[in-house]
């Protein structure tokens, strides 16, 4: 692999062998603006609207998943992911700011979309994951054949991360 920096050792470019070359570009600031896989894929953050001025994300398009919107919460924790066009991810969370629940569209909803709901020790209590005695993970989630069923993996440990 082929890399070059910028002065401030961000990532200008990129080759993999010889036929996949990524191009990252940054603002002012350098703050990611865009990423360009040839012609694969590309990652735009709009210059003037895509960063708050503490630095988050409020907007960014790319070629896989088109525009997306985001809000943060007074804390600077993801509050919400909009698609254009489609209701949004919300995120809530409990008083030690421990991420308790993703919604889609306000609600957790079977179906399409997975939500994800914790509890009061922040594990996933939605059979995804299994926990030993001390808390600690034991076993990762799959995505199953439809995308909107889950199965848990039996014997896989996890890392401490949860």
């Amino acid at each position: 692999m082929r890399k070059n920096l910028t002065p401030l050792w961000s990532l200008l470019t990129a080759t993999v062998g010889s036929s996949i070359a990524e191009t990252r570009g940054y603002d002012s600031r350098l703050r990611l603006s865009s990423i360009a896989d040839g012609a694969l894929y590309t990652l735009t953050i709009p210059a003037g609207t895509g960063y708050a001025p503490n630095s988050d994300v409020l907007a960014a398009n790319d070629s896989a998943n088109g525009n997306w919107a985001y809000t943060y919460d007074d804390f600077n924790r993801l509050a919400s992911a909009t698609q254009s066009g489609q209701p949004a991810y919300t995120d809530v969370y409990d008083r030690y700011g421990n991420r308790w629940k993703q919604l889609f569209n306000g609600a957790c909803t079977a179906g399409a979309t997975f939500c994800a709901t914790f509890d009061g020790n922040n594990h996933n209590n939605n059979g995804l994951l299994a926990y030993d005695a001390a808390g600690n993970a034991q076993r990762w989630m799959m995505v199953a054949e439809p995308a909107s069923k889950w199965r848990v993996v039996p014997g896989e440990l996890c890392s401490r991360r949860t």
